[in-house]
């Protein structure tokens, strides 16, 4: 599951000691600028394009704590609010029949309300440089690779995970394999 924000108040790493993509990218590319941004510390400008990957991050992990067993493509935001436990079981017949469009559909409804939370995080920053408009937010979701795209992959790889150990997911579990068939349940 990606990094999310840790509490501060119980983080005992702390939040300039943990490792991210951006800092094993930034090492690959020069390692002497890694030591700059890292070990003395040095402030370089904040763009736009670190906020998107920050808005991708959080809209993979919001998809990757759902499930199709649980959450219709469309449902609102809010709809793992109480957890997952609250939530009956989709019907067989209301199951995804294309597991990849049920991602994407699910970043759809996820991507307005985190791109807009990035924007204005990156508005209130002291160091923001450039122009948010000058970037296409969009343009990251419809590339091959995009959110949908690796939270398809993540549920993939947690599916095989179950499967090559032999247990059996979990219906709707947060962090489980998404569920190939809904578990009985009478139709009211």
């Amino acid at each position: 599951m990606p990094v999310r924000s840790a509490d501060p108040e119980t983080d005992d790493v702390g939040r300039f000691n943990r490792l991210s993509a951006s800092q094993a990218n930034t090492w690959d590319d020069c390692p002497r600028l890694w030591y700059y941004q890292n070990k003395m510390r040095l402030k370089f400008p904040q763009t736009p394009p670190l906020f998107l990957g920050r808005a991708v991050e959080e809209c993979v992990c919001r998809v990757l704590m759902e499930s199709p067993g649980l959450v219709f493509p469309t449902a609102p935001l809010d709809v793992m609010s109480n957890g997952a436990d609250n939530l009956l079981p989709l019907l067989d017949d209301e199951l995804p029949k294309d597991f990849m469009d049920w991602c994407e559909s699910r970043v759809d409804v996820h991507w307005p309300k985190i791109r807009d939370e990035m924007h204005e995080e990156w508005s209130k920053d002291a160091r923001k440089a450039g122009n948010w408009h000058d970037y296409s937010m969009e343009t990251a979701l419809s590339r091959r690779g995009g959110p949908g795209e690796y939270a398809c992959c993540g549920w993939e790889a947690s599916y095989r995970c179950w499967v090559a150990k032999g247990l059996s997911p979990q219906h709707g579990a947060i962090g489980a394999a998404p569920p190939l068939t809904a578990a009985p349940r009478e139709k009211p």
